[in-house]
């Protein structure tokens, strides 16, 4: 990321769209050792009284570490991320990914710090939430 503008509290990240597949959802059980039929299985999701697949925890995490790292920008890093479920997403269903800036701090080195609120929602609300502790180099930013 770099930006012409000041980075302050308040600025919004660029939301993304994800819309999981249940393709994505195999594989990405499949990586991550996850065998919870739930995720794969629709008649195994409907009998644990689910509508449809459910999309894994650990992936709505990723996408959140996934925005955060791409604002910080190929010359920033990502510090911390943290994350939590509160909410079921399913598969097909859109959702977004988005954050904002919650806090910013000049290092002595002259990088940024910024604090970060990061989500995923769909269209029974939030599902993840979280933040992420983000520095960007100097000169990226005014």
């Amino acid at each position: 990321m770099t930006t012409t503008s000041p980075i302050s509290v308040g600025t919004q990240l660029p939301a993304v769209a994800r819309q999981p597949d249940a393709t994505q959802l195999f594989i990405y059980s499949a990586a991550a050792w996850n065998a919870h039929r739930i995720h794969i299985h629709r008649e195994q999701a409907r009998a644990e009284g689910h509508r449809d697949l459910v999309v894994q925890g650990s992936l709505q995490g990723a996408w959140l570490a996934d925005l955060a790292a791409s604002w910080a920008g190929e010359h920033g890093r990502v510090r911390r991320v943290h994350f939590r479920n509160t909410g079921t997403a399913y598969v097909d269903e859109e959702l977004t990914v988005s954050g904002e800036v919650t806090a910013v701090r000049m290092l002595p080195d002259g990088c940024t710090e910024a604090e970060l609120a990061l989500q995923v929602a769909g269209p029974d609300g939030v599902t993840a939430k979280g933040g992420a502790t983000v520095v960007l180099p100097a000169g990226e930013q005014q």
